[in-house]
């Protein structure tokens, strides 16, 4: 039974000393993370990232309604090219018996040419704004570049500090399921320097137990 029960202080010790290393670790790692400066750090990156996410959005609405600005203008142009072509159609065609091809209304061969000339201009009007479109779309993506670049390294720094805090939660988290595991003393699981004076103790008592045992062992095989 002595010796069974040495053997058991022995295991025990073991998963003490096992525990001491994992709360050092952990103790370490909090520590690390909480100092001013990884603090300053963190809130830093989390002003630059709603920084950079405003900006980033702002400069996308500006994209998205170039977008719409060319998707409306090329619809105006499509437009323009139908009325062209009838007015094509209608000049060819011309007057018959004072009367418009297109409409029948009666018009004298200058209402109709000054007719035709304005249509004319009302389909140049039309159609005159989709390359305008087109430059504004590619000079709004070129200006987002650099905001979504921005964006992306923020939100990178960001996500860094994140998995930072996660790590330390899982080691935090994996620390008291081996106490758990273990039936250890939990009061222990944040003051690592009174386990290690608890494990010299439980050092000195197995030492004075197996001395003891040695003692009784010998008397016996006297």
């Amino acid at each position: 039974a002595g010796r069974s029960a040495l053997a058991s202080s022995r295991a025990r010790l073991g998963r003490m000393g096992e525990a001491l290393h994992l709360g050092r670790e952990m103790q370490a790692a909090q520590t690390t993370f909480n100092t001013p400066e990884a603090i300053a750090k963190r809130e830093a990156a989390s002003e630059s990232f709603e920084t950079a996410q405003r900006e980033h959005e702002a400069a996308q609405r500006i994209v998205s309604d170039a977008e719409q600005r060319l998707v409306r203008e090329e619809e105006m142009d499509a437009i323009a090219a139908s009325l062209s072509l009838l007015v094509e159609h209608g000049e060819r065609l011309g007057l018959h018996d004072d009367q418009c091809p297109l409409c029948a209304a009666h018009r004298t061969s200058e209402e109709f040419a000054a007719g035709v000339a304005a249509a004319r201009h009302r389909i140049m009007s039309l159609s005159s704004g989709v390359q305008g479109a087109h430059d504004a779309l590619a000079a709004a993506k070129e200006s987002a570049r650099r905001p979504s670049l921005t964006f992306q390294t923020a939100s990178a720094q960001l996500e860094a500090h994140a998995d930072e805090l996660r790590r330390l939660r899982e080691q935090e988290a994996a620390h008291v399921d081996f106490f758990t595991q273990w039936d250890l003393d939990l009061r222990f699981i944040q003051d690592p320097d009174g386990l290690e004076q608890t494990i010299s103790s439980e050092r000195d008592r197995m030492i004075d137990l197996e001395r003891a045992l040695l003692v009784l062992e010998a008397s016996q095989a006297v």
